[in-house]
């Protein structure tokens, strides 16, 4: 009864509270609720973005880097490339050695071996104009000329370049190319200087020589002439202008029976004539030099002879006494600088118009050590150019 009585007095309450808030006029407003809503909105953007990219191109000194390893290269840029080639003459191991170079690197970067084209001018400056015309019959990309008449050369340079073929020339520059060679004048001061030097060593002064003989190629034009003529430089400054009353240039070439007939000529003009030097343009004309000198008795004691010599070969004339100097260059390292050459015009980079193959000066004070590490540097057992590098300051 308690419970039921509690219920009815709240009801009571609650209806007497809302008669009282409506007597008073009050009315309730509806509020109104400003409700903020963030909405993030994630949107893909897809940019193409072109860029170029610029392969640096490679430089002579690039490939020059690259031939000097002699091994396989690394891109082989000669695939798909013809490559015609001149012999000078098979007659001269130096001319044998250079193509065996040259075929080798050029084998190395690629080029096949059924795309270098060879043909032999014999030393002979008609063949040399008629293999012109057999390698333009061939269409190589390139041609590298080994001829020794130089005024041949201007007509070589007129009818490849009528063609558009490019090329390098070896030892006797051909026009518009670039050529590979030592550096004549300086190998010929070099042996002018050391002769000077032996000569005074050996009799005091120049006074006490008779005649000075050098040998010349000069069919093989001013190039192959500075083989001779930096030597003679030498002399003159030396022991002034009257000193050229001694000097004899003697026509020898290459060869070691035209050496040999030519000197002789020379000593029988001269039989008064008793201590000498010689400077000689190769080791076949120093072989054909001694040959002269000890028919017509002269004692090798009696001269002093040096030469531009070349591989092993002249090593050994120094050993064996032939020579008392060479400044030696390795025509068994000529295709590592002809080969940067050639894809250096093919590729549109500077290329020098004179590609220096290096020399080394050899004596009997270092002979013996050279010709050791070079014959291990040609048999593949280490890099020839480390060796000829050690030795560049001799």
């Amino acid at each position: 009864m308690r419970k039921n009585t509690k219920i009815i007095l709240v009801m009571f309450l609650v209806f007497s509270f809302a008669a009282t808030f409506l007597s008073f006029g009050c009315t309730v407003e509806p509020q109104t609720v400003t409700e903020t809503v963030t909405e993030t909105v994630t949107e893909t953007v897809t940019e193409t973005v072109t860029e170029t990219v610029v392969e640096e191109k490679m430089s002579f000194e690039d490939y020059l880097e690259l031939a000097k390893k002699r091994e396989p290269w690394p891109e082989q840029i000669g695939e798909g490339i013809k490559v015609g080639w001149a012999q000078n003459t098979y007659i001269f191991p130096f001319c044998v050695l250079v193509e065996e170079s040259l075929v080798q690197q050029l084998i190395w970067a690629g080029v096949a071996e059924e795309d270098i084209f060879i043909v032999n001018n014999n030393v002979d400056p008609n063949e040399a104009i008629k293999n012109v015309d057999i390698l333009i019959s061939k269409s190589p990309d390139i041609f590298v000329e080994y001829q020794f008449y130089a005024n041949v050369n201007e007509v070589i340079a007129m009818k490849f370049g009528d063609a558009g073929i490019p090329g390098v020339s070896v030892d006797i520059p051909v026009p518009g190319t670039p050529y590979v060679c030592v550096n004549n004048w300086v190998a010929s001061w070099n042996m002018g200087q050391f002769a000077a030097d032996a000569l005074e060593e050996k009799w005091g002064s120049a006074d006490e020589v008779d005649l000075f003989i050098l040998c010349a190629i000069p069919d093989a034009g001013d190039e192959l002439m500075k083989r001779t003529l930096g030597a003679k430089e030498v002399f003159v400054q030396r022991y002034g202008p009257e000193i050229e009353d001694k000097i004899v240039i003697a026509n020898t070439y290459g060869a070691i029976d035209v050496a040999k007939e030519e000197i002789s000529r020379v000593l029988a003009a001269h039989p008064e004539a008793e201590n000498f030097v010689v400077t000689h343009q190769n080791g076949e004309n120093s072989i054909g030099g001694r040959q002269a000198f000890e028919e017509a008795g002269i004692d090798r004691d009696n001269y002093i002879a040096t030469c531009m010599g070349d591989g092993l070969q002249g090593l050994g004339l120094v050993q064996d006494g032939t020579v008392d100097m060479a400044s030696n260059c390795f025509p068994e390292t000529y295709g590592d600088f002809i080969v940067p050459a050639i894809f250096g015009i093919l590729n549109d980079v500077l290329v020098p118009s004179f590609v220096e193959v290096p020399s080394i000066l050899v004596d009997i004070s270092n002979v013996d050590e050279i010709y050791s590490e070079m014959e291990k540097a040609l048999s593949g057992e280490i890099n020839p150019h480390e060796v000829i590098e050690k030795y560049l300051e001799f």
